[in-house]
């Protein structure tokens, strides 16, 4: 009976166990002339068949295997490749940015911080993280100016201003959402802009190829009533001031920079 077990065991590899509840062996056989034969009928067809259809899938399984394994491997060297780009371009920019101005070089070193962050988790050649982080850097870099500027205005009239600043790049056109909220001291701490007593708003969509400041002007929204005319009248003075100053420093040090990697790294 071993003898036989071992010859289909072997002939399944090691699937004999699939059959052992639909055959049932009673007699010791080898599959030799003039030796009596076990009783009981094993169809051989079937387990033949059963042992292709178990190759065959085996064989299937291991195909698939290969072609992922193939594809990993193209898609790693696809992402060394971008990974090198970013790398040169980033290193090419940077020594270009150290001629733009004081701002430049600040966000200029920013990008190379993402470019570490991103490289250390092996993200560097997602492009569209590298855009998005690249676009938060400078959206805190541009409220820490206009923090800065707004300093003493707001100790003149005596209320907090707090700048938000939105950036989006979509090919060459960049998308600038500027808001400046102002608070009484003690709203401070909610810093929103439903508990802001008055909103300075302004958008600006521009080519950063193309440097030129334009003209911008703001919006002044009041909302809350019983604002001291005097204070809502100085804000109205100063509003677009602010505004110019900001875009005058943001085209000529923050969009040069963006309009200077994106030469180098176009599918920013």
């Amino acid at each position: 009976m071993k003898a036989w077990r071992d010859k289909l065991d072997k002939l399944l590899d090691g699937e004999y166990k699939l059959f052992e509840e639909d055959y049932k062996i009673t007699y010791p056989c080898v599959l030799k002339r003039g030796r009596k034969r076990i009783k009981g009928r094993i169809d051989m067809d079937r387990i033949i068949n059963l042992a292709a259809a178990k190759a065959a899938q085996r064989a299937e399984e291991e195909a698939i295997l290969r072609a992922e394994q193939a594809a990993k491997a193209l898609q790693e060297e696809a992402n060394k490749l971008i990974s090198d780009k970013v790398n040169s371009a980033i290193g090419s920019f940077v020594q270009q940015a150290k001629d733009i101005g004081d701002n430049a070089q600040a966000l200029a070193k920013q990008i190379e911080e993402v470019q570490k962050e991103l490289e250390s988790l092996k993200e560097l050649a997602n492009i569209n993280k590298l855009k998005e982080k690249i676009l938060e850097k400078a959206e805190e870099l541009s409220e820490e100016y206009l923090k800065s500027k707004l300093e003493p205005f707001q100790e003149q009239i005596n209320l907090i201003t707090i700048p938000d600043v939105e950036l989006n790049l979509s090919d060459t056109t960049l998308n600038i959402d500027l808001l400046i909220y102002f608070l009484l001291p003690e709203d401070e701490e909610k810093a929103s802009r439903e508990s802001a007593i008055a909103t300075i708003t302004t958008n600006l969509k521009q080519n950063i190829t193309k440097l030129k400041l334009p003209n911008v002007s703001a919006n002044l929204n009041i909302n809350k009533d019983g604002i001291q005319d005097v204070i809502e009248k100085r804000i109205e003075e100063e509003k677009n001031k602010l505004i110019q100053a900001f875009f005058a420093t943001f085209f000529s040090e923050y969009v040069a920079v963006f309009n200077k990697l994106k030469q180098y790294l176009p599918e920013l």
